[in-house]
């Protein structure tokens, strides 16, 4: 019962209609593809928005008024945490209703604003929250979702990105996004017809050779990728990763303190990780050498691969198939439930 619609099939059929339902759009696009204005969101506002597929079933879900992934009425309620990271928290690829803030918000008194994009780092996530806070009242906590797959890869070339190093280097600097939704929507729009149009790759090949390109890698042991192995590396090019996500987390840091809120570095697993024997895990993705850098920053750590995935049986099950980038609706629950109990232990 695998869906293999292809998403140029699927833009084909709602081309004419683009208001209504569209496309979750990577904002990691316009690294490369030059903007007058770099969109931070993930494509449309108040659309149904196709995501992904990895689990046979297409997901889908509504964008609110700025392109995330909320129910719209959260932006006009108290909001207790926010949160902001890639494709783990943005919920790839399951449906609404699935991902890790909307069943916490679901299960608690609290409320949790999703701020998460796939296919981000950490400099746009921090240009994501110099971008959205000004909009979101009364807040206490920023839990920042890092995912040990490509946050430190991804740096390299958001740092060569001279408008996103602006969010670092120049005082209050912004693109008043807030105010540019309008724009931002015809942007998405243009930029869909311009990929899907012109490219004949659909989800389902793009599957595949997504899990060929990392089983060759790893069969083979090829080191030189940097989405595979940041260990065997260039010690000098690893340094250099780390000091640039010390710097972003610097800025988040103080970003809290400027809003009186507690910034909480969240650690989220990768699934290739639980194909590797114990002895391997800590060095995986440099995790020994995040969470030091981390700890040094004074930030409080939640570890969701130690206290949540490494204490089941086979955290694989959380994958579809065992092998898929992203959890499924079980593991993203399994989350939110434990952020849940670390608040009711508070």
């Amino acid at each position: 019962n695998y869906d293999l619609s292809t998403f140029v099939e699927l833009y084909e059929k709602n081309k004419n209609n683009l208001n209504e339902i569209s496309f979750s759009f990577p904002s990691g696009y316009y690294l490369t593809n030059y903007s007058e204005i770099f969109p931070l969101a993930s494509g449309q506002s108040n659309v149904n928005s196709y995501l992904c597929n990895e689990s046979g079933d297409l997901a889908i879900y509504k964008s609110d008024r700025y392109g995330f992934r909320n129910d719209d009425n959260l932006w006009n309620q108290n909001i207790d945490i926010v949160s902001v990271g890639d494709s783990f928290l943005h919920g790839y690829c399951v449906n609404e209703g699935e991902s890790i803030s909307e069943v916490y918000n679901k299960k608690s008194k609290l409320k949790m604003i999703n701020l998460g994009v796939g296919g981000t780092g950490p400099l746009q996530q921090y240009a994501r929250l110099t971008e959205y806070l000004k909009v979101i009242n009364d807040f206490q906590y920023i839990f920042w979702f890092y995912q040990e797959s490509n946050d430190l890869s991804n740096l390299d070339d958001e740092f060569g990105n001279k408008l996103l190093v602006n969010y670092l280097t120049k005082n209050n600097f912004s693109q008043d996004l807030i105010l540019k939704q309008s724009d931002i929507d015809e942007i998405t729009k243009k930029d869909l017809e311009k990929n899907y149009v012109n490219t004949k790759y659909t989800s389902i090949k793009f599957l595949k050779l997504d899990t060929l390109k990392w089983f060759v890698a790893n069969y083979f042991n090829i080191s030189s990728n940097k989405e595979f192995d940041l260990l065997n590396q260039n010690q000098i090019s690893n340094e250099k990763r780390l000091n640039s996500l010390k710097i972003v987390l610097e800025n988040a840091k103080a970003l809290a303190k400027k809003n009186n809120a507690k910034l909480i570095f969240v650690y989220t697993p990768y699934f290739q990780r639980y194909l590797l024997q114990d002895n391997e895990k800590n060095q995986f993705r440099l995790k020994n050498k995040v969470l030091e850098l981390v700890k040094q920053l004074e930030l409080n750590i939640i570890d969701i691969d130690e206290e949540v995935f490494e204490k089941l049986d086979d955290p694989l099950n959380l994958y579809p198939n065992k092998k898929h980038n992203h959890p499924n609706a079980k593991g993203y629950e399994l989350v939110a439930n434990y952020l849940l109990n670390v608040f009711k232990k508070e």
